[in-house]
């Protein structure tokens, strides 16, 4: 074999190994759904639970029924996020959740939750368009921050 013949196999096999390792990273590694706060909102009546949901457009039923007033949120660019009961501190979605449930075209959502706990509040943020749903078989469970030392801080006072 000659040299060139070398070299075109080792590019090859390079070049079949990082598509794999950026295949894998792409598919299976848990991407963040990049949020901004926006504001909090004290509802009158209190939540039994602490959830979240993605608004995709204005009229979703879930904004007349908290009675949000959102007439400057532009659903062209972002979505709207709610957290009921807790602050979120982040949304983690994998791409290829897509494919495997049967919610079309929607990636499986794992949120965590900050510790603070107010049921008379919901809390809104604008996310990037990327259609997140909350998995089912973890609404039973609830994924909050621990910090030891917010703890400590609430203990001293």
């Amino acid at each position: 074999m000659n040299l060139l013949k070398i070299v075109i196999i080792i590019l090859s096999i390079t070049a079949m190994c990082a598509l794999s390792f950026w295949l894998c990273w792409y598919l299976f590694i848990p991407h963040e759904l990049k949020m901004e706060y926006l504001e909090e909102v004290v509802i009158n009546e209190e939540q039994s639970s602490t959830w979240w949901m993605m608004v995709k457009n204005p009229d979703n039923h879930a904004i007349e029924d908290l009675n949000l007033d959102i007439s400057d949120f532009d659903f062209t660019k972002n979505y709207l996020v709610i957290s009921i009961g807790r602050p979120l501190k982040s949304i983690t979605f994998n791409r290829i959740s897509r494919f495997m449930w049967p919610y079309d075209k929607r990636y499986k959502g794992v949120a965590i939750f900050k510790n603070q706990l107010d049921r008379n509040k919901i809390y809104l943020y604008k996310s990037q368009k990327i259609n997140c749903h909350p998995d089912d078989s973890t609404s039973s469970k609830i994924i909050v921050e621990w910090s030891y030392i917010e703890e400590i801080k609430n203990k001293a006072k």
